[in-house]
């Protein structure tokens, strides 16, 4: 329509500095439910310890220590094994379903996103082709975890290197995610040319015909606008 020849002949023209770009901050949070947090768990522990050992009195101390004791007699052990279902429903999950012995793991993974409408010879060769009725736009974005979070007593706590975060395994997307690793730890979001099936993107320097136009973009999209 005379909508789209409009908008193809605008980005023709328009300075490479003037093409739009964004960056933003995006914040998502997962939620398992009956998932024991035993790293809450310990922290919450040590909350209470630290709070019972401000406020109790020394006479009321020797008493809860004595009875401990008896407790790891009778459990024939320290007892390090064993965790009260008090301190698990004690973990708040916010709309999560606790029960006894039982903690909701929340996560919040924090993504810096850069999106841009990029030009060289990707846009070139977009424009060139809308003329031929090739809907090739040069847009992409690409996303990247910044911050790794988990709730605890009501607060997002940092999670650090050490305690075994998982690294992101960059995944590749064309609006939808694709069965596609970028090899990357970052996401990339492209307008990638893709197969039939929607599964994989075209790709190949041996193709001919419509393949290899397919294939050029992608090439072209990569160079041009996710390196961006």
């Amino acid at each position: 329509g005379s909508g789209r020849r409009a908008f193809f002949q605008r980005l023709a023209v328009t300075k490479p500095a003037e093409l739009p770009r964004g960056l933003r901050e995006l914040r998502v949070v997962f939620r398992e439910a009956n998932v024991v947090d035993f790293a809450a768990v310990e922290a919450l522990q040590r909350l209470t310890d630290d709070e019972k050992e401000a406020t109790t009195s020394p006479e009321k101390k020797e008493a809860e220590e004595q009875e401990d004791e008896e407790a790891k007699s009778h459990r024939g052990g320290s007892g390090g094994d064993l965790w009260d279902a008090s301190i698990f429903t004690a973990v708040p999950a916010a709309g999560g379903n606790l029960e006894a012995g039982v903690a909701a793991v929340e996560i919040q993974d924090t993504f810096l996103v850069y999106e841009v409408l990029g030009g060289g010879d990707a846009r070139a060769m977009s424009v060139r082709q809308s003329a031929q009725g090739h809907k090739l736009l040069p847009w992409a974005g690409v996303a990247a975890r910044v911050r790794c979070c988990r709730r605890i007593g009501g607060e997002w706590k940092p999670i650090r290197a050490e305690q075994n975060v998982a690294p992101l395994s960059g995944s590749a997307f064309c609006f939808l995610p694709l069965p596609v690793r970028t090899g990357l730890p970052l996401h990339v979001n492209g307008y990638f040319e893709l197969s039939a099936n929607r599964r994989d993107i075209w790709w190949g320097s041996d193709m001919t015909g419509d393949g290899e136009v397919r294939s050029r973009w992608n090439r072209l999209l990569l160079q041009d606008v996710v390196a961006e």
